[in-house]
This record gives structure tokens, C-alpha cells and sequence, in this order.
């Protein structure tokens, strides 16, 4: 393949993947208004029925997040002193530091404390279980964390088999344009009609 050639292949593939990327997150959105959340609908060729793939609208299950970390170490260092983890973090530019450091100046490290991540971990987990901040021994005036439930979303996964050979076809066919509208069966013809 020449240089040319495979320019036009590159440039046309990309401006092909970034219509249909648009198309398909368009469809999404379009699709989500339609569906519930934890619904699924069966992709299938209108043409012979062969399976595309399922399109779902995920269910997502409530999260929690430290939206404060501030607060929320603050609380555990009164409540449970014993799930903080102290340490320093420097606090100056490199070439301070560099220069500092060489000379013992404690003045550019600060003191801070942490949260142990297996601590955040349960308490992110148990809160999301129970669909409020729940501290480590139950309480429920734990400050610096939300729940909150992702928005679902609309997902397709094409049929590893045939999904691709489906399309084609449609394509081929004239039953679907590049956009993904599906177009209806032209009538069969019936013959010449005249003279």
C-alpha cells in the first residue's frame, strides 16, 4: 500500500470512528431516557433476527466518598485515635529542599496524620451498605463523608460471534446508515409493469 494510500485509510478511519463515536454516545443518551435502570434490551438484525448484542442500562449501587478528608480526620483522631497514621509530608520546593535538607532543617517538614486506608476502605464500604456515614463502631455523626448513586448508564456488548457480520450485512443490504438508523425493507419488486 502506498504512503498515499494508507494517509486516506488512517484520516477516513479516524473521521468514520469519531462520527459513529458521536452517533453512539448520542444513541446512549437517546436510549436512556427509555430504559429503567437494570433494564435490557436485545440488539437483533432485522433482517434475519441473528443477535447483535445486549443493550443495559446499568443499576449502580450507592457509593460513599470522602468529600472532606479534613473533617473526617479530625473525627477519627478523637474517636479512634488508634486507625491514624501520623507521618510528615515536606512542605518547600525542590531546590529548597535540597539545599535545606543537606543542613538538618526540620522547619520544611510538616506533621501530618492520615487515615489508614483500610480503615477509609470499611468505613466507605459500610456506609454505602448502610446509605449513610457510618463510623467505625457504628456511629452515624461521621462528618467528611457522602453517599451518593452513580447515574446509570447505557452500555452495549456486541456478540463476540456474529455482531460485526450482522452489521456488515444491514450495511450491505442498505437496511442501516452510517449514523445507525435503521432503514426498512425495500419492497420486493413485482415485476414490469406496462405495455
Amino acid at each position: 500500500m502506498s504512503n498515499e494510500s494508507l494517509a486516506v485509510k488512517v484520516a477516513a478511519l479516524k473521521v468514520v470512528s469519531d462520527f459513529t463515536k458521536e452517533r453512539y454516545d448520542e444513541a446512549r443518551a437517546e436510549a436512556g431516557e427509555h430504559m429503567t435502570a437494570g433494564s435490557r434490551w436485545m440488539a437483533r438484525s432485522p433482517i434475519d433476527d441473528t443477535k447483535i448484542g445486549p443493550v443495559v442500562k446499568s443499576d449502580p449501587k450507592p457509593v460513599a466518598k470522602v468529600v472532606d478528608p479534613a473533617a473526617l480526620t479530625e473525627w477519627m483522631e478523637q474517636h479512634y485515635p488508634e486507625n491514624i497514621k501520623a507521618g510528615y509530608e515536606i512542605a518547600a520546593v525542590e531546590s529548597e529542599i535540597v539545599q535545606v535538607l543537606f543542613e538538618h532543617a526540620p522547619h520544611l517538614l510538616k506533621h501530618r496524620k492520615v487515615i489508614k486506608p483500610e480503615v477509609i476502605a470499611e468505613i466507605k464500604r459500610e456506609s454505602a451498605v448502610m446509605g449513610c456515614p457510618i463510623g467505625p463502631g457504628g456511629e452515624v455523626d461521621l462528618p467528611g463523608i457522602e453517599i451518593e448513586t452513580p447515574e446509570p448508564v447505557v452500555s452495549c456488548r456486541p456478540d463476540p460471534t456474529h455482531a460485526l457480520a450482522v452489521v456488515q450485512q444491514l450495511f450491505r443490504e442498505g437496511r442501516l446508515e452510517l449514523d445507525g438508523t435503521v432503514l426498512p425493507a425495500l419492497p420486493a419488486s413485482e415485476g414490469t409493469v406496462g405495455a
